[in-house]
């Protein structure tokens, strides 16, 4: 079977420490960096020699500092896609930091999905995306892993996804019920630490199942 791993970014830089482009995209803290090479060389050693593997990421910079060592310990390219941003983070007013944020954390990333100058796939007109909204990009996510990502990886591969609690914990609801209907914002049902891992198994008929969260 293939494996679907979902890994919640490191601990990000605290308030008082942000600069003001820093305040709606922060990167890693020290801590956050640390905690990122430990899940990279945990990962290293889980999947090592797993093949094929795909790694995706949020274009946050908090979670793309999370995969890019992920994506060296593995040796294989990361996939960079706009519709993975944590939950209300975008808006009219705030489309992203830009590629040139993307670029500078990781240079050779593979981009899909990233808009025109890097802006997040935000697709209304609020100034801050509602919760509507939030479960409509969640099941777009959901479909994209299920229909386009886990059929690269058939036959014993896996499938990582680096992003933010509060988005992870909701297209994994949608991706295990069918539904985002039990979801509720700050009542996580599949709670993740700082560079914690929940991981599904693919089943060959379609079936997701979760069997390991670390």
């Amino acid at each position: 079977m293939s494996r679907l791993l979902f890994v919640r970014h490191g601990k990000q830089q605290s308030t008082s420490e942000r600069s003001e482009l820093d305040r709606k995209d922060p990167p890693l803290s020290e801590l956050g960096t640390q905690q990122a090479l430990a899940r990279a060389e945990q990962l290293a050693d889980e999947l090592g020699g797993v093949a094929p593997l795909l790694i995706a990421s949020s274009p946050m910079r908090r979670a793309l500092m999370t995969a890019a060592p992920i994506t060296a310990a593995l040796k294989t390219a990361l996939l960079v896609n706009g519709a993975c941003y944590e939950y209300s983070c975008a808006g009219a007013e705030f489309r992203g930091s830009g590629m040139g944020a993307i670029r500078a954390i990781s240079a050779d990333a593979s981009l899909l999905a990233v808009g025109p100058n890097g802006e997040w796939e935000y697709q209304g007109s609020d100034a801050e995306e509602s919760d509507l909204e939030a479960r409509q990009r969640a099941r777009r996510v959901a479909g994209w892993l299920r229909d386009d990502c886990l059929p690269q990886v058939r036959g014993g591969g896996a499938v990582v996804l680096v992003a933010h609690q509060t988005f992870l914990d909701l297209v994994m609801q949608v991706l295990l019920t069918g539904s985002d209907a039990r979801f509720t914002y700050g009542s996580p049902q599949h709670k993740l630490a700082h560079t914690g891992v929940c991981r599904l198994l693919a089943h060959p008929d379609g079936r997701l199942e979760k069997y390991q969260t670390s």
